[in-house]
């Protein structure tokens, strides 16, 4: 196993259960996502959390290829630079929240996209598409 598939194998389930958990209790998440965007040391950690993990990525799979694999390359960027966005703007998160808030179709486009690509990566992970693709 290389580290694109260990990766995707971390980050695929872990998308699947929270793109699910999303679409089944919405409400849930909307007071979640309403809670955490008024305190901004928790936006500042998740930030920060972000940051490192895609960091982490990055350091040991970073990858500019044609075939599955720089898709972990390219989510390890985008954890960084919205850990980043995070981490020095936790205030424009409430204007993102507003959004959220005022259309609801918002959170469910992003939970089925979250499952998409957590299948995506389960898949390339377990190799059902390592082999057909690479």
């Amino acid at each position: 196993m290389d580290n694109a598939q260990f990766i995707a194998g971390l980050i695929g389930p872990s998308m699947i259960v929270i793109g699910a958990l999303m679409l089944l209790r919405r409400a849930y998440f909307v007071d979640l996502t309403a809670r955490m965007s008024e305190d901004r040391t928790a936006i500042f950690l998740a930030g920060l959390l972000s940051f490192i993990a895609g960091l982490a990525i990055l350091r040991v799979h970073n990858l500019w290829v044609t075939d599955w694999r720089v898709s972990i390359t390219i989510f390890g960027w985008l954890a960084v630079f919205g850990g980043i966005f995070r981490m020095a703007f936790a205030d424009r998160v409430r204007v993102i929240r507003d959004e959220f808030a005022a259309h609801p179709i918002i959170l469910v486009a992003g939970a089925v996209i979250m499952l998409a690509i957590g299948i995506f990566f389960s898949f390339a992970a377990y190799g059902y598409i390592g082999s057909a693709i690479a």
